[in-house]
């Protein structure tokens, strides 16, 4: 047996021959198998972002297997900077199993990596073997969905109470906007 290297190069050759050597030459006969160089990409990628914060997506992220699947074992998820996939990318949980074809973009996942924001959503397949090179990608629209023009008068007249109207400007794009959720807090962020 000899183990192959990942990525070889195929190059124009078609064929794997394999030839036994004595101390003196090699055989001058062969035995000889053809080569078929297996590609396995997804496609048909897509992702809603759910999650309304800025820089902070959430949702499912989908995909149709690929026609050959025969070698494929998993697909491995990842937020990019590039649409090839960089080193410093990050994975969005584990690995999914072939023939489960989503996975769920954890709420509140930060777009922002060690280099920069990230860009694309890629998906590469897994043989037993490795990873492949090169994923497909989706570029990511980070559905933020903010009121502005928050307004509020007091209309309760003891101290330590209040009531009234809360109004606000909806965001320019509601059609992922379920609810609207009124708080109180200690600071303007919310943090407490």
């Amino acid at each position: 047996q000899f183990l192959m290297a990942p990525d070889f190069a195929l190059g124009d050759n078609s064929f794997l021959l394999v030839y036994t050597k004595s101390t003196l030459t090699v055989q001058s006969g062969n035995a000889a198998i053809g080569i078929f160089d297996i590609e396995a990409l997804v496609e048909n990628i897509a992702f809603t972002d759910l999650d309304l914060d800025p820089v902070e997506i959430g949702g499912s992220l989908t995909w149709s297997e690929p026609f050959d699947v025969s070698e494929v074992q998993f697909y491995d998820t990842y937020l990019s900077l590039t649409t090839a996939g960089d080193p410093n990318r990050t994975r969005i949980e584990t690995a999914t199993p072939v023939g489960t074809n989503q996975r769920t973009v954890p709420a509140e996942t930060s777009l922002i990596g060690p280099l920069g924001k990230f860009q694309h959503l890629v998906v590469y397949t897994r043989s037993d073997l490795l990873e492949q090179t090169t994923p497909v990608s989706l570029a990511i629209v980070d559905e933020a969905r903010m009121v502005q023009d928050i307004s509020f008068t007091d209309l309760d007249l003891d101290q330590g109470d209040f009531g009234g109207t809360v109004g606000w400007v909806p965001p320019a794009l509601v059609s992922l906007v379920a609810h609207y959720g009124v708080y109180l807090a200690e600071d303007d962020t919310g943090k407490d």
